[in-house]
């Protein structure tokens, strides 16, 4: 008899990317079809058509109450035999929702607490390797970027291929997490030191639509034509294409900044309350942190405390210091133009 699998994905993009691996091993290894929660629509078409195989089926799981229940119900009438929950679910929930929709069997990727404020740890994409090898009782499989990257239509790829040189700012995070983000102000200073030095690049500010205003306070404090706001207009293949055609894309620790590292980017991550080590895209050009004294990273204990903070201290890295980062790769991508 073939097995019905649950697994449960649903909190956010950016943990969708980094399991999207270790799921697709699943898909091929197991003998059932796979069901895989997410957060939203969009997650869903980001999967699409990335070597899930048809027997994956990837539904929208919400978090209020009228959407649970009605989610229990669907997944009682699947026969769900196993539940699987990705790296970051609390051991607790996962089991009260298996007992529910009547799984045999559970497979929870623990979270240590303690664990979480190190720096080298292993990263979420190994942790949710690990937790499917586990499952399938077989050798964990030995990962490399391409894993992590999309499918592109090579055809489609070639006609959009711009000669325009441009940034992408992706300055959102969870609407719970805005203390992750770097100040719009920041943002607007580094657009002015790209702009004085290389006045051909244009910058393109992408995020979720929720965040509009975020593009348009970029855009108010520098007030410079070539800077576009684009948060909340674009498909998701439009959006690929905007990251794999970019020079580079600069962000916080955001589901945004693994979409462009997804899509071939080269991603700049600023972080600060987060643990780079755990959660920055796989294979990011550079990881901007400020480690300060008597402050470890946040935990999940520290992140349900803070969900109401709007600013966090250890974002404070100054454009420069990104700026000068950046200026290296901005000063290679010249000097291709000039011998194209």
């Amino acid at each position: 008899m073939e097995k019905n699998i649950l697994v449960l994905n649903h909190r956010g993009l950016g943990e969708i990317l980094m399991s999207l691996p270790a799921i697709r091993w699943l898909v091929r290894e197991c003998s059932g079809t796979v069901h895989m929660t997410v957060s939203s629509n969009f997650d869903i078409e980001a999967c699409k058509n990335q070597r899930c195989g048809y027997n994956m089926i990837i539904f929208s799981m919400q978090n209020n109450a009228i959407s649970i229940i009605k989610n229990i119900i669907f997944l009682r009438k699947l026969r769900i035999s196993d539940v699987i929950a990705v790296w970051g679910f609390e051991r607790r929930t996962v089991k009260i929702l298996s007992a529910l929709i009547g799984a045999q069997n559970t497979y929870i990727s623990a979270v240590d607490d303690n664990e979480m404020t190190k720096r080298n740890i292993p990263h979420k994409s190994d942790r949710n390797i690990n937790l499917i090898s586990n499952y399938l009782n077989m050798k964990p499989k030995k990962l490399v970027y391409k894993d992590y990257k999309f499918d592109f239509n090579i055809s489609v790829d070639s006609m959009n291929k711009s000669r325009e040189k441009y940034i992408v700012f992706i300055p959102g995070s969870g609407a719970l997490e805005k203390y992750k983000r770097w100040s719009t102000k920041n943002y607007s200073a580094l657009a002015e030191m790209i702009f004085y030095s290389y006045n051909d690049i244009r910058i393109v500010i992408t995020g979720a639509r929720v965040e509009e205003e975020l593009g348009e306070e970029i855009i108010s404090n520098i007030n410079d034509n070539r800077v576009v706001n684009s948060i909340g207009v674009l498909n998701i293949n439009v959006l690929k294409l905007l990251y794999k055609n970019s020079l580079l894309a600069v962000g916080g620790d955001n589901g945004g900044m693994h979409l462009a590292n997804a899509s071939g980017a080269k991603t700049f991550v600023i972080t600060g309350p987060t643990n780079s080590s755990l959660t920055a895209p796989i294979n990011a050009e550079q990881i901007i942190d400020i480690e300060m004294h008597g402050r470890p990273w946040y935990n999940r204990h520290t992140c349900k405390k803070n969900y109401k903070l709007l600013y966090d201290q250890s974002m404070d890295i100054h454009p420069s210091i990104v700026y000068e980062r950046l200026k290296p790769f901005l000063e290679n991508a010249n000097v291709h133009e000039a011998i194209d």
